[in-house]
């Protein structure tokens, strides 16, 4: 994604380009500088400067301009997925001739200038949910939501992967490989999406015959949205170390704890895969966290870059149907990435 080139040239985060962009404050004018260098280098035209596209009598019809909010982190730790899934809300963008802008806010109560102005058709909209009072201000628009929120949106649409199926997937996986006793570990702050995740591993796997312990922490809300500890990871994988009969598999509910829970698994001396002790497999499909272990665990693809693109889809269809009372909510089947 070009928005993402444009800041490892520059050597800032994502959310610094797109301020710059959108001609937001707080950015220093060397680093805007840099930023736009970094733009001209790779030829970037930023969506909100492309030119209109042809309606059918040739006359220059205006594109839409829609938003893509993000709430409750800065944009500079921001997960693997997130870089799919903002890719395939550009291409899906660009696809159908409309302007797209990007904004992060660390604040949920914060909002760009455009959207309280209303120059935005819709909005696409991922992380925390925002107060009473913007929420009031955001519901005038289309909206989507992505991915699975921490709470469920109180308004508007949603595209988001398939917890259910990812639970039975995962599920199915360990049965497959002779796993009767085995353990869910999520080291995450509470999540309704992971909530489903959990559930539904624990059901089919009973459903086959298996037995699952559950290994979660409750953890406080990070400041950042995309924010983790390790140590969290890591007390748990102790836990699941002490565990008499240890069981046999184990599911990870997010790739990005797989290093921490391989390093103490090691050091217990516990080893992993075909011919080892534990079968391992997590979710998320974030390649940064898994393509240094050996042996590499299996994930779950979630499929973030075509969520993205659905996101898009569905708020075009929100546009032309915004008297449909009906909120929608879309799944994306999941697919399981073995070594």
């Amino acid at each position: 994604m070009s928005l993402m080139k444009v800041a490892a040239i520059a050597g800032v985060s994502a959310s610094t380009v797109s301020r710059v962009m959108n001609d937001q404050d707080g950015v220093a004018p060397q680093t805007a500088d840099a930023v736009r260098r970094a733009m001209r280098k790779i030829s970037f035209v930023p969506a909100t400067r492309r030119r209109s596209r042809k309606a059918s009598n040739g006359q220059n019809e205006p594109a839409k301009t829609i938003g893509f909010l993000v709430f409750g982190t800065s944009g500079e730790q921001a997960a693997p997925a997130f870089t799919h899934l903002l890719r395939g809300v550009s291409i899906a963008a660009r696809e159908h001739h409309l302007d797209l802008f990007v904004s992060f806010f660390s604040s949920p109560d914060e909002l760009p200038q455009r959207v309280l102005d209303q120059r935005v058709g819709g909005l696409l909209i991922h992380g925390e949910q925002p107060g009473k009072e913007v929420e009031a201000k955001l519901r005038g628009f289309p909206t989507v939501w992505l991915m699975a929120n921490r709470f469920p949106p109180r308004w508007g649409d949603q595209v988001m992967p398939d917890n259910s199926s990812i639970g039975r997937l995962a599920a199915e996986y360990l049965h497959e490989r002779g796993c009767k006793l085995v353990s869910y570990l999520s080291a995450a702050p509470p999540s309704w999406g992971l909530q489903v995740r959990e559930l539904a591993f624990c059901q089919y796997m009973g459903d086959m015959g298996g037995e699952v312990n559950v290994l979660r922490t409750a953890l406080e809300s990070p400041a950042d949205f995309w924010q983790f500890d390790g140590s969290a990871a890591r007390a748990l994988a102790e836990r699941f170390v002490q565990l008499r009969p240890r069981p046999q598999g184990l599911f990870v509910a997010e790739d990005r704890h797989v290093p921490t829970i391989y390093s103490a698994l090691s050091a217990a001396g516990i080893s992993l895969g075909a011919g080892g002790d534990v079968w391992l497999v997590s979710c998320n499909n974030e390649l940064p966290y898994l393509d240094r272990l050996n042996p590499p665990p299996a994930t779950l693809d979630i499929r973030a870059e075509s969520i993205g693109r659905r996101s898009v889809e569905q708020l075009l269809w929100r546009l032309g149907h915004s008297t449909v009372p009906e909120r929608i909510r879309k799944l994306v089947e999941p697919s399981l990435i073995t070594p």
